[in-house]
């Protein structure tokens, strides 16, 4: 079956986050998009809002020295935005899978082998985590931290929160410290218990995905009960968990 333009455009946007997140495996389906990398503690976990697709489900799994969603993200590159994409199904299977995309312009064609979902080691559907703690990054913030980044070569940013709003840390390898108060004032969800949160979260996660939403005036933070960072980039939502 052909693709859509609107299923082409979303599956642009995933793979652009996962690039982003460094996440090696994907599944697609009209339940939910995930995928995840465990060690960095990175995940996509999308379920609202998703396009009606016309297969049942699509997985890209990563290799051992290659990843094959960077792969995939390359060959649409190649083809340029004017592209037609035909999803091949295995046949006379219920429930079947995605096993190739052709996708084509006016003069080339190039395949794309997909993954067997079943095989792929399983992300999370639902994150069964309240949200607890929301405030806001300005696009003026986001810069900030990019050049705190920089200069103060931390591995970690770290946002502490009470009712006087939320302040970010970050402490270079000698042990210099650099705090900066938000703007945006800290929401409550109404079963949260605490006043105060203190959770921190690596840079070379979390400053990727930030520059990414910079073009906005503001990107919304919400951080869960036991400390995973949410935020929607580019439509998806994502999620990285806390460092200890």
């Amino acid at each position: 079956m052909q693709l859509s333009k609107e299923t082409i455009q979303y599956l642009k946007c995933v793979i652009k986050v996962a690039k982003i997140l460094r996440i090696e495996n994907l599944v697609l389906d009209n339940e939910c998009v995930r995928g995840n990398l465990q060690q960095e503690g990175s995940m996509i976990i999308h379920r609202e809002g998703i396009p009606k697709f016309e297969f049942n489900s699509l997985a890209i799994a990563g290799l051992s020295d290659k990843s094959r969603i960077n792969t995939l993200g390359t060959r649409l590159a190649l083809l340029g935005d004017d592209i037609t994409i035909e999803a091949l199904e295995r046949e006379g299977v219920q429930n079947s899978c995605v096993v190739k995309l052709v996708m084509a312009n006016s003069k080339t064609e190039v395949e794309f082998k997909c993954a067997d979902p079943t095989k792929i080691e399983k992300a999370p559907k639902l994150l069964k985590d309240p949200v607890f703690f929301t405030f806001s990054i300005s696009a003026d913030e986001i810069a900030l931290l990019s050049r705190a980044e920089s200069a103060m070569a931390g591995v970690n940013l770290t946002f502490k929160g009470s009712k006087k709003g939320v302040a970010t840390k970050i402490c270079d390898p000698e042990g210099d410290m650099m705090t900066y108060r938000f703007d945006s004032a800290l929401t409550y969800a109404p079963e949260c218990e605490h006043e105060n949160f203190s959770f921190a979260y690596k840079n070379k996660i979390l400053m990727p995905l930030l520059k990414e939403c910079s073009s906005k005036d503001s990107v919304e933070i919400n951080i869960t009960r036991r400390g995973f960072l949410r935020l929607a980039i580019h439509g998806i939502t994502v999620y990285i968990t806390t460092e200890i």
